[in-house]
């Protein structure tokens, strides 16, 4: 077989790295057929992902958003009409619209489009952690990845979320191949403006395409100006196309078009930003910063909640050790530790600009998984015979107690929460003193690293061999495969057997209430379930009480919820009796897990 060798002028060390790159390229002829026979691995775990995420499709509509997007499907893709709401998601749209021609279920194609590409974004994981560790690292962290409690859940969700992520993974494995392949570049430039397209927050995901720039600079000392134009040319020819596209058949124009944006940034996400945040803003800035990042990557991530439990907390070690593994053998020359680096921090446009869910996070989640792959890789391979490795894991072992006990103190992160709680300095406190013990392990790892290794003694005993450490590490990641798949399924399986409290409440409406008779106020929790649940029944009071009163007046009995921005007034002034309440548990659900009906008297 002829092996593929870098480009000259390349570093020897990246000769090796760079063998067969040309031949796993997308829409090469017979590319399929060549990856099935290559990668069997790849294929038992795309197989595996389908049959823990096909039988468990939500049957709920379970988001405001995700009825916003039905709405999108069955009425028209409008975008001031929120169907869906602005910025306006075309890709992700188009994509359902396609698979909706084929279900003819527009609840059920989105949730088997997250379903889908949920599954086949094992796919690049596998291989770029395969390119980073190994093949036996990559089988056991696909399968964690796989069974990973929150990205399970939304797997099953009508929402853009895991679309989005499976373009960002598929990005990323783009970026690492394009440090020595033209082709691979160009194609990332296409997949960054689509995973813009499908959610414009991957805006951030920008940061990946100029890693393959920054190494050809300064590790190759390429200047390839006409392969930047071009690749730059295939980004702004996609992203004009579709941005064309959701203006004109989104909207009446691009005024209308811009005036929508402009509402639903003034009352969605402008409330929420980093602007908002509480005095003293230069300290609690970075305490928001802190708690998003924290109480999401060693969090949300493993338990799909934010309790602080024993569970909760037995959960989240083995990702706060490797973190802390990560962060201690960075190291800047590294292309695979850059490279995800850059993947983890993109998520900073995201905790700056609005408030925090937690699926927000889900298109760097595979970065930071990869992140905590590479610190094991490095205690099992590196640390274990470096001739500092006593007062190295001394360092790690004290930086990661103390972001466990970060963890531990932190309170949980409100779901609209965009400025800390009082008594979050002392979390902060922990973090940021755990940070600084594992850069001083960093500073101890390469101070020492070009001096010779202690020389291992001889031991006829297999545990106390440094040459099994790297199996001993893989099994404990392996066992690891078991509690999550268990917390997985029970999250996912959630959606699965019943529907989410807002969907409840509309259909409780549905039931007993004469639907011609009703105003129901606009809530933002609930008004898109209206339009799909209840064609014709119009909540109103958007942004003014007024057509509420005039509804009442006219002999219209009014619903309101709990999350009515009018509620308090017309509690006062018309008298509201409490119909019901609405609970729910599952992820999906976090926007509103609790909610309340209330109703005014007959007339």
């Amino acid at each position: 077989m002829v092996q593929r060798l870098a480009p000259a002028g390349a570093p020897a060390g990246c000769r090796q790295g760079y063998r067969g790159y040309g031949n796993n390229l997308p829409l090469r002829r017979g590319a399929i057929p060549r990856y099935v026979a290559r990668h069997p691995a790849a294929v038992f775990l795309l197989l595996f992902a389908l049959l823990t995420r096909l039988p468990l499709l939500s049957i709920s509509i379970d988001e405001v958003d995700s009825a916003n997007f039905i709405n999108a499907l069955t009425l028209g893709y409008n975008v001031p009409q929120l169907r869906p709401h602005p910025p306006g998601y075309p890709v992700y749209i188009f994509m359902g619209w396609l698979l909706d021609g084929v279900v003819n279920n527009p609840q059920r194609s989105l949730t088997l489009l997250s379903a889908l590409l949920g599954s086949l974004a094992v796919v690049p994981f596998h291989s770029l952690l395969r390119q980073m560790t190994g093949g036996k690292m990559a089988l056991v962290g696909s399968l964690l990845f796989v069974v990973n409690p929150l990205f399970w859940t939304f797997s099953e969700a009508a929402l853009s979320d895991v679309p989005s992520m499976a373009c960002g993974v598929l990005l990323a494995w783009l970026c690492y191949k394009a440090r020595h392949s033209a082709a691979a570049w160009l194609w990332a430039c296409v997949v960054s403006s689509i995973a813009m397209g499908i959610r414009q927050s991957n805006l951030a995901l920008l940061l990946l395409p100029a890693f393959p720039l920054g190494y050809r600079w300064l590790a190759l000392k390429q200047r390839p100006w006409g392969l930047t134009a071009a690749g730059l040319a295939l980004f702004s020819i996609t992203t004009a196309t579709w941005v064309w596209l959701m203006i004109s058949i989104g909207s009446g124009g691009l005024s209308e078009y811009l005036e929508a944006t402009n509402k639903q940034w003034a009352t969605a996400v402008k409330i929420y930003d980093y602007t908002q945040v509480a005095s003293p803003w230069l300290v609690n800035l970075p305490i928001r910063f802190e708690r998003f990042f924290f109480g999401y990557f060693l969090t949300y991530l493993w338990t799909g909640d934010d309790g602080r439990t024993p569970l909760t907390l037995l959960l989240v070690i083995p990702w706060t050790l490797g973190f802390a593994l990560f962060v201690t053998s960075f190291s800047f020359t590294s292309s695979r530790y850059n490279l995800t680096a850059l993947w983890i921090v993109s998520i900073g446009y995201t905790t700056l600009t609005i408030h925090f869910l937690p699926r927000y996070g889900l298109t760097q989640m595979p970065g930071f998984m990869m992140a905590c792959l590479l610190g094991y890789q490095f205690l099992g391979s590196r640390l274990v015979r470096h001739p500092r490795r006593v007062e190295i894991l001394w360092a790690v072992g004290i930086g990661s107690l103390m972001m466990l006990y970060g963890v531990k103190y932190q309170s949980p992160v409100n779901t609209f929460e965009f400025t800390p709680p009082p008594g979050s300095f002392y979390a902060g406190a922990m973090f940021t003193g755990g940070i600084l013990f594992l850069l001083l392990g960093n500073f101890l790892y390469h101070r020492a690293s070009s001096a010779p290794a202690k020389p291992a003694a001889p031991s006829s005993r297999w545990w106390t061999s440094l040459d099994n450490y790297p199996r001993f590490v893989l099994a404990g990641l392996a066992l690891l495969v078991i509690p999550f798949a268990f917390k997985g399924y029970a999250l996912a399986s959630i959606a699965h057997n019943r529907v989410n409290p807002s969907q409840e409440l509309v259909l409780y409406v549905k039931e007993h209430f004469d639907t011609t008779r009703i105003t129901p106020c606009w809530d933002n929790q609930t008004h898109s379930y209206f339009e799909v649940l209840i064609p014709g029944v119009v909540p109103t009071g958007y942004w003014s009480i007024d057509d509420l009163y005039a509804a009442h007046k006219s002999g219209n009995r009014l619903v309101v919820t709990d999350r009515c921005a009018w509620y308090d007034e017309i509690n006062s002034t018309l008298g509201l009796d409490e119909v019901g309440q609405f609970t729910g548990a599952s992820p999906l659900w976090s926007k509103a897990p609790s909610i309340r009906l209330y109703a005014t008297r007959p007339s």
